[in-house]
C-alpha cells in the first residue's frame, strides 16, 4: 500500500533533531565508509549523519510495510512492496532526508563515492531530496568529500560533479571540493 512522505510529519515533530547543525554530514554510496570514519573518532564527534539521529538510528536497516484498508504494521513479507516509491520505508527515509537538509545549517559536508562513474547521482536521495533543501544563508558552503579507490577514481573536476556545484552556487552557497584516497 503506498505511504506518502507527510505520513511521517508527526513522527518527525516528536523526534526532531539535536545535533549541532553546522555538523549535518550527507553521503551517497559511501554508506561503509562514512559509518566507519565516525565510528573511528566517536569520542570526538564532528559530523552526525542521518543514522546518527534518533529516528535515523532505531530504524537504520529495518523495512516495515502496511496493508490497504489495515492499520496493521508489517516488517516481514514487505520485498514485493519495494519497487514502490510509495513504500512505508521508502517515503519514511524521503521525509526524513529532507527534515535532515533543512536543520543543516552553517557548512555542511557529503561524502560521495569518486570510484563511481557519476560520483553525485542525480536520481540518489541526496540529489532528489536533500540537496535542494540546503538554502542560503542558513547554509553558506558545501564540503564535498569525493573518496575512492587507488585507480578508476574520478576528480573533483567530474561532470557530474560539475551539476552539483552549479546546483549549490545557484543556492548562493559556497562550494569547495577534497579528494580523498581510501
Amino acid at each position: 500500500s503506498k505511504v506518502a512522505m507527510e505520513d511521517y510529519d508527526d513522527l518527525m515533530a516528536m523526534a526532531p533533531f539535536d545535533h549541532p547543525c553546522h555538523q549535518t554530514m550527507f553521503w551517497s554510496k559511501t554508506n561503509e565508509l562514512v559509518r566507519y570514519c565516525i565510528a573511528k573518532d566517536e569520542d570526538k564527534k564532528d559530523c552526525f549523519t542521518l543514522e546518527d539521529t534518533l529516528l535515523g538510528y532505531i530504524l537504520n536497516d529495518k523495512t516495515w510495510c502496511v496493508k490497504k484498508g489495515s492499520i496493521e504494521m508489517f516488517t516481514t513479507f514487505c520485498q514485493e512492496y519495494d519497487s514502490n516509491e510509495n513504500t512505508a520505508v521508502r517515503s519514511f527515509w524521503n521525509r526524513v532526508s529532507v527534515a535532515f537538509a533543512e536543520y543543516a545549517c552553517g557548512n555542511a559536508t557529503v561524502m560521495l563515492n569518486g570510484s563511481l562513474k557519476n560520483p553525485f547521482d542525480t536520481n540518489s536521495t541526496f540529489a532528489k531530496f536533500e540537496i535542494n533543501r540546503l538554502e542560503h544563508p542558513k547554509v553558506t558552503k558545501l564540503k564535498v568529500i569525493l573518496v575512492g579507490g587507488d585507480k578508476n577514481v574520478q576528480t573533483c573536476k567530474d561532470e557530474s560533479l560539475q551539476v552539483l556545484e552549479n546546483i549549490t552556487r545557484n543556492e548562493g552557497i559556497s562550494y569547495h571540493c577534497v579528494p580523498v584516497t581510501r
